[in-house]
């Protein structure tokens, strides 16, 4: 074999398990794509593609076998769940499409019958000892609850009777509508029932409630809930209003193992006291484990300037926090200054959402300066990306603000992206990629 011949052989050898990772992930035409990702892990689940990619031969059936770790429940629409049960005990199934799942990691189970089914046959299978000396490797579970009846109940039986068999399993994904299930408990009582809750170190919550029952009391007690975990690292929370500023001390020193945390509420509630911001000021400034906060698009009443100017100064010394989003409602200065962010952040995104108000107290000139400064100095080594929404006085026009951020990007040696928009005249205009 020729020199050019054995060099196309090893690209060929490194670039095709990357193309067919690609087309196990991605979206395609009519079809979404069948990856989840939570907490730095990706669960690839069973599809026709996969199935047909695998049969191409026996390399491709080794790579797309190695990469497939998700079984969704609707998939047993024949009702024999004894492939499903081998893959929970670790065995090697041989029926149907399975044979390309080596290792489960992870299931997602759905209100249909066969779901209540399963339950039942792994805390009957488990209490006569069918699985003593066994443990599976499932980590993650995905619950699409709506349609579930009395599953939640089951489900707490499977969790707490067959502790030995999943003992990887510390990750949480619930997808809920409060407001069409028939039965069961809101998502708060089903959280705070839950065995074993704080073995879930990883917790992503999608709730949807109706409008009349969503509001700052019912999130309060899903909150509430959440709170009671202690050990949780990971909490991705998305619902449709509720969050009340006031009540952030307390969760900020009830999660004092996160490392992870994004919030996602169009609308939430209130201002918050000088107690209260030197509580939640200290709490963020000592906090020495989280590093990725995500709060953008978490939708608050416009509070006074004092009152977000803490926050961000709070933001700006903690010594932890590498990818910081946040909107205005939370960031403030009333004085220029290249302090506004720490030190060792990489990421930084500044956003404005359509649905804010701004305090006419305010002159976010200031914060514009900052920024900018920032990036023409250099003061950020750490400082690789930024995503900005500028909010641009009266006197200041568009074009000649953008060529002040080209000036300033002609400086800079740190920043591998940068795009930015402005709100000019009540407007948001599209964003622009500068970098």
């Amino acid at each position: 074999m020729s020199n050019d011949n054995v060099y196309t052989s090893s690209r060929t050898s490194m670039v095709e398990p990357l193309i067919i990772r690609l087309l196990l992930t991605s979206d395609l035409p009519r079809r979404p794509s069948n990856s989840y990702y939570l907490a730095g892990r990706t669960y690839i689940g069973y599809t026709k593609e996969a199935f047909n990619l695998a049969r191409v031969c026996k390399r491709w059936f080794k790579w797309v076998s190695g990469s497939l770790n998700s079984v969704d429940i609707a998939q047993f629409y024949s009702k024999d769940l004894s492939p499903l049960l081998m893959m929970i005990r670790g065995e090697q199934t041989t029926k149907q499409k399975f044979p390309i799942i080596n290792k489960m990691q992870s299931l997602t189970i759905r209100g249909f019958n066969f779901t209540n089914e399963l339950i039942e046959i792994l805390v009957k299978e488990q209490k006569e000892g069918h699985f003593d000396g066994i443990t599976s490797s499932l980590e993650h579970i995905y619950a699409h609850t709506y349609g579930m009846g009395q599953i939640p109940i089951d489900f707490y039986d499977m969790l707490e009777d067959c502790k030995s068999l999943f003992p990887s399993l510390d990750s949480l994904s619930l997808y809920r509508r409060d407001d069409q299930e028939e039965y069961g408990s809101p998502t708060q009582l089903f959280l705070l029932d839950l065995p074993c809750f704080g073995n879930f170190k990883y917790l992503h919550c999608q709730i949807q409630r109706d409008t009349e029952d969503d509001n700052e009391e019912s999130s309060e007690e899903l909150l509430e809930a959440l709170s009671r975990n202690p050990y949780l690292k990971y909490l991705d929370l998305t619902m449709q209003e509720g969050v009340s500023i006031g009540r952030l001390p307390y969760y900020f020193a009830s999660w004092s193992n996160l490392e992870y945390l994004k919030i996602q509420c169009y609308t939430g509630f209130g201002d918050i006291g000088q107690e209260g911001l030197d509580i939640l000021s200290m709490l963020i400034r000592e906090n020495n484990k989280l590093k990725e906060v995500y709060l953008g698009n978490l939708g608050l009443d416009e509070m006074s300037f004092e009152t977000k100017e803490g926050i961000q100064q709070a933001l700006a010394v903690n010594k932890c926090i590498t990818n910081l989003d946040v909107n205005y409602s939370l960031f403030y200065t009333k004085t220029k200054s290249t302090n506004i962010i720490s030190q060792v952040v990489k990421q930084f995104k500044l956003v404005h959402k359509s649905f804010q108000d701004f305090n006419d107290q305010c002159d976010y000139q200031t914060v514009t300066d900052s920024i900018i400064d920032i990036i023409s100095l250099n003061t950020h080594p750490n400082l690789t990306s930024m995503d900005i929404t500028f909010i641009l006085g009266d006197d200041e026009k568009p074009d000649q603000f953008k060529q002040r951020l080209v000036d300033a990007l002609s400086t800079n040696t740190t920043l591998q992206s940068f795009s930015y928009n402005i709100v000019a005249n009540g407007k948001i205009n599209p964003s622009t990629t500068l970098r």
